[in-house]
């Protein structure tokens, strides 16, 4: 292992990272046959050193850079999400999709038309496009740099292998939250439906100070152009539809904001600060599991982020959602 990752300047133009998969956690997944094929690039890849080296190699890479549009390939059903890989089968854009995403689309179709309702809303899972530096002069480690980049490229829940604590945490999970939120404002521009985020640590005090997300505005391609976050603390002093983020404590999501998740359409990503610790919070896990159980795809709920310095305990949730470590640890 290195420990003298060297300090860089993060690079947003798509040359200056290492794309790598690493396959989840879960025996489950870990027992499917073998297998992948890319859009990208049509071509079936037999296994995962294929698959790592494809990702690396000239061919890839071309295709990535002159398709900047994370839709570029993808399958034009809402029901696929923007992820190149899969076991056995094509999905769309670099990704290993989890198990619970093998839904049928009749169960789509009937979620969406069956009682008349309005459809239920798709969210943009995928952000590296719109990954934008924050602060003047930040840097990046090279592990740092790498999870971004990766996590950004992928829309599945994941599990982030940061070493450098807080600092690190904040760097990544700020940009990466942020760039989410731009995403999901971007292709939902149409409705004018709003997109907030939750950001959960075991303490309110120990998550990022508000101040730091002050120096991110939307783009001008978007039709709240300019506007900063409005970035709100527990306890809510006003309705949760009030802010874009949401900065909360384990316990405080569980008594307070948990089922507003399934009243409304609005949270496109939680983030899961200290996954180690938190997945011995018994309440938070359980809820968080209801959550992801509700919905016919993970397309039509928010995506989960968790971020984490040390190893996941044996059979805890966070250990179903796929690990994304940079290669500089290999």
């Amino acid at each position: 292992m290195k420990d003298d990752n060297p300090i860089r300047p993060l690079l947003f133009d798509g040359c200056s990272y290492t794309e790598v998969m690493e396959r989840s956690n879960s025996p489950v997944e870990q027992s499917e046959p073998q297998g992948y094929y890319c859009n990208l690039c049509s071509v079936h890849l037999n296994s995962d050193h294929q698959m790592n080296e494809h990702l690396l190699g000239q061919r890839h890479q071309k295709k990535m850079k002159s398709n900047t549009s994370p839709f570029a390939y993808a399958d034009p059903t809402p029901a696929n999400e923007t992820s190149s890989f899969s076991n056995g089968k094509s999905v769309g854009y670099c990704e290993v999709p989890p198990m619970s995403r093998v839904v049928s689309q009749s169960v789509t179709s009937k979620q969406n038309k069956g009682d008349g309702s309005l459809p239920l809303r798709v969210f943009q899972r995928t952000c590296r496009e719109y990954l934008r530096p924050i602060w003047p002069n930040a840097t990046f480690s090279q592990e740092e740099s790498d999870v971004l980049l990766i996590s950004s490229d992928l829309g599945h829940d994941c599990v982030l292998l940061l070493d450098n604590l807080c600092d690190g945490w904040f760097r990544v999970g700020i940009h990466l939250v942020t760039a989410l939120l731009t995403a999901n404002q971007c292709t939902d521009v149409q409705s004018h439906r709003t997109t907030a985020a939750i950001w959960i640590s075991l303490k309110v005090g120990e998550g990022p100070d508000p101040l730091l997300f002050s120096p991110f505005c939307y783009p001008p391609s978007q039709h709240d152009a300019g506007r900063t976050l409005r970035v709100g603390q527990a306890p809510l002093i006003e309705p949760l539809s009030e802010y874009d983020l949401f900065l909360t404590d384990a316990d405080y999501f569980c008594t307070n904001l948990s089922e507003l998740l399934f009243n409304q359409s609005r949270v496109c990503c939680i983030i899961i600060q200290d996954a180690a610790l938190l997945s011995a919070h018994f309440n938070l896990c359980e809820r968080l599991h209801r959550y992801l159980q509700s919905f016919p795809t993970d397309l039509h709920r928010a995506r989960v982020i968790c971020i984490t310095s040390k190893p996941l305990p044996i059979g805890c949730l966070f250990r179903t959602f796929h690990l994304i470590s940079s290669p500089s640890k290999a």
